[in-house]
């Protein structure tokens, strides 16, 4: 199982994983929790489930855009 570290963007509601070879945070995180999702649970998962643990993911990494982003970005890392 992989480990994923994401953001989700206040204004926006999109979902940011971070890129490790990169060092940075960028967009395609509802996608990524989507393909693990799969791998892990193949078609024993609704899609209600992914929503849910999608959304769960959302409410819990919640930042604003902008310089806070970037603060908390240095201290993740």
């Amino acid at each position: 199982m992989s480990i994923h570290r994401f953001l989700t963007l206040e204004e926006t509601k999109e979902i940011l994983f971070y890129d490790n070879e990169n060092g940075v945070y960028v967009s395609g995180g509802e996608v990524l929790i989507e393909k693990e999702l799969d791998k892990i649970f193949g078609f024993k998962l609704r899609t209600s489930d992914i929503t849910e643990i999608k959304n769960y993911v959302m409410h819990n990494t919640y930042v604003k855009k902008g310089r806070s982003t970037l603060i908390l970005i240095s201290s993740i890392s």
